[in-house]
């Protein structure tokens, strides 16, 4: 999630001040931004250049903040998730400023009907070439990230950072974009209601979030 997105949880669970956002393109401390990987603007404007339909919605993260070129029924959906609302601003503008800066963001993330974004997947990784991957963090939603940043490698990051043992981590997840942390953990858990390539990827398989699969497995195994 972007980071204003994951302040309250942090302050709920007591955890340390350091998250790990947009799959590890942006870590912050406290309210302190120390690491900021970008997509390039020319890959923004590749995506906005082949998005056209108006039934899918493109989101825009840098640092901060979260853009869209107009709301939708996706994005209300999503602010009722993340706990806030985007900025609503043009697009084009968006695009010809961060070009002008060249500074991009840190995530992009399109939202619509799975088979509309899986027929338009093709073309999007042809506009975006080598500056940006692609993956599902679940079928309805493609994020976009800067090279070489998965949730995998923030995790090496985090742990080589501060001497911590691979096996003494744990990891979950059930999508595809969390394949890569799954795999770095000591051990790993996906849920049940999962992507195949995130069940696959894991030590163990927990019951679906509707079953609260996830505190049944950590009990399991930490309690």
């Amino acid at each position: 999630r972007p980071p204003r997105a994951m302040v309250a949880l942090r302050e709920e669970s007591g955890a340390s001040d350091t998250m790990i956002c947009c799959a590890g393109a942006c870590v912050c401390r406290g309210m302190d931004i120390v690491s900021s990987l970008r997509i390039a603007p020319l890959a923004l404007r590749g995506v906005y250049e082949t998005v056209h339909d108006p039934d899918l919605s493109l989101n825009v993260y840098r640092d901060w903040d979260w853009f869209v070129g107009k709301t939708d029924r996706y994005t209300e959906e999503e602010t009722s998730i993340v706990g806030f609302a985007p900025s609503v601003r043009p697009m084009r503008e968006l695009v010809a400023q961060w070009e002008k800066e060249n500074k991009g963001p840190n995530k992009l993330m399109l939202i619509g009907d799975a088979e509309k974004i899986g027929a338009l997947t093709p073309a999007l990784h042809k506009a975006v070439g080598e500056s940006a991957r692609l993956v599902l963090s679940k079928p309805t939603y493609l994020e976009f990230l800067p090279p070489k940043v998965d949730k995998g490698a923030a995790l090496l990051a985090y742990c080589a950072q501060r001497r911590i043992p691979l096996a003494h981590t744990l990891s979950c997840g059930d999508q595809d974009v969390d394949i890569p942390l799954l795999k770095a953990a000591g051990l790993s858990v996906a849920m049940a209601n999962g992507s195949n390539g995130a069940k696959a990827a894991a030590d163990v398989i927990a019951p679906s979030n509707d079953e609260d699969g996830l505190a049944r497995a950590l009990e399991e195994l930490l309690l």
